[in-house]
């Protein structure tokens, strides 16, 4: 902590990705000379494809309605939370699949497979393991609906400081669901471009799936609403737009 403040101190200007960042950094540091400038998104890679020719190349059926988690495989981001969801889901929309898109903990995604097969879900929820760069703007189009049902804290206090992966699948079209903690509301506008749900509530997460899912006008209006989002707010020209603005008001002082 000594270092962050003596750091923050001697910079002509701090950017926080979010105000939840901004704000802890305040609590921190005292100092006010934190703005906020969110991630962006390169909107030249992340745009909507066709759903169907995408879901050729992972395999996926056309019929099937995909949800989709594409993280790092860490017990924060809540996965276990919206495989407890399917197992509600699945009564109403028997076609749900769920896809864990991503690597990281193998004891946690040992847990999860457990899980899934505790709850006999193996026909619904599927591990795709890790996906190139190149190809994560393919499997956000072959999905529905994105999700990230993260923690607010994890053992070591780390917590979600934005989620760009909200807006590179608004990017593509597709509506999604996040939960009120950390940065993630930064990233999520609620009702407009996605869901937010409060964390570690199955419940709540599956009612968010289920209407997502079940209400093709609402479905779409989100879907819309958070494409025009991400190209108006999130572009790479509005946010590098803001950086130089930045830089350029600074006067070296040597």
């Amino acid at each position: 902590i000594p270092k962050f403040i003596q750091t923050i101190d001697h910079s002509d200007q701090v950017i926080a990705v979010s105000n939840y960042t901004k704000n802890e950094a305040i609590s921190i540091t005292g100092t006010q000379k934190i703005i906020t400038i969110p991630n962006f998104v390169n909107t030249t890679e992340f745009f909507p494809q066709s759903t169907r020719e995408c879901r050729k190349i992972f395999q996926l059926h056309h019929s099937d309605k995909i949800l989709l988690s594409l993280s790092r495989l860490v017990k924060r981001k809540g996965h276990d939370i919206v495989i407890r969801a399917i197992q509600i889901v699945k009564e109403k929309i028997p076609e749900i699949k769920y896809l864990i898109a991503g690597t990281g903990d193998n004891p946690y995604k040992k847990m999860l497979k457990q899980l899934v097969n505790d709850l006999e879900l193996q026909s619904y929820v599927h591990f795709v393991g890790y996906i190139e760069e190149n190809k994560k703007p393919l499997l956000y189009n072959a999905s529905d609906v994105y999700i990230m049902n993260s923690l607010d804290t994890d053992q070591k206090g780390d917590s979600e400081g934005f989620g760009i992966t909200f807006l590179e699948a608004n990017a593509c079209g597709k509506p999604v669901i996040g939960t009120n903690v950390g940065g993630i509301p930064d990233a999520l506008d609620n009702n407009v471009s996605g869901i937010l749900v409060e964390p570690n509530d199955p419940n709540a997460t599956a009612e968010a799936i289920i209407q997502l899912f079940s209400n093709k006008i609402f479905y779409n209006k989100l879907s819309v609403n958070g494409l025009s989002r991400v190209n108006n707010q999130f572009s790479l020209s509005n946010i590098g737009g803001k950086y130089q603005r930045i830089i350029s008001s600074l006067s070296p002082s040597y």
